[in-house]
């Protein structure tokens, strides 16, 4: 029993002792070996627990990183590392969280910018032709990208101003001033 004992075969030396404690029920050295036995089986219990707990927001970190979601990912792999500390990967992914969020909010930035000088260039273009409602759109658009641009108000003010100078202008064909 005490050499499985030692080569960590844990259930074969519990059965072992308990077969001694059978022979000899008021064996402290026996009963002191399974009350270690017992405590080393929990011990491996809860670590394996642990582990699939590890497992389960390190996953979920992962997936939060792919989604962009970088405050999430980070308390996931927070989680991960204080059930297992080293967990696989997550302390260096947890590391390079900073560096992936910069690099997503220039991408972002890049991206918005690209949106914003595209629906400029689009805005301009349809004032000058007189389409007045998709000038005023595409204005809308870089206002609710970028709420702060200097020259789109001038511009959707003069959009809005020449559309509803163009309605006024309209005669209603039951008028008399239609045929004029």
């Amino acid at each position: 029993a005490i050499n499985f004992f030692v080569q960590e075969e844990f259930k074969l030396a519990r059965d072992d002792f308990m077969t001694v404690l059978q022979l000899d029920p008021e064996n402290i050295g026996a009963q002191d070996y399974l009350e270690k036995i017992d405590e080393k089986l929990n011990s491996k219990k809860q670590y394996e627990k642990r582990l699939r707990e590890a497992e389960i927001f390190y996953a979920s970190g992962i997936k939060n990183l792919k989604n962009n979601k970088f405050n999430e990912a980070r308390d996931e792999f927070e989680h991960a590392l204080t059930l297992i500390p080293d967990y696989k990967d997550a302390k260096q992914r947890l590391e390079s969280i900073p560096r992936l969020k910069a690099e997503y909010e220039k991408r972002e930035k890049e991206r918005r910018l690209k949106i914003i000088t595209e629906q400029f260039q689009i805005g301009l273009i349809a004032l000058a032709d007189q389409k007045y409602q998709d000038a005023i759109s595409a204005f809308e658009l870089i206002l609710k990208l970028d709420p702060e641009n200097p020259k789109v108000p001038p511009l959707m003010q003069r959009a809005k101003d020449a559309q509803r100078f163009e309605e006024e202008e309209v005669v209603d064909e039951n008028s008399t001033y239609f045929n004029l």
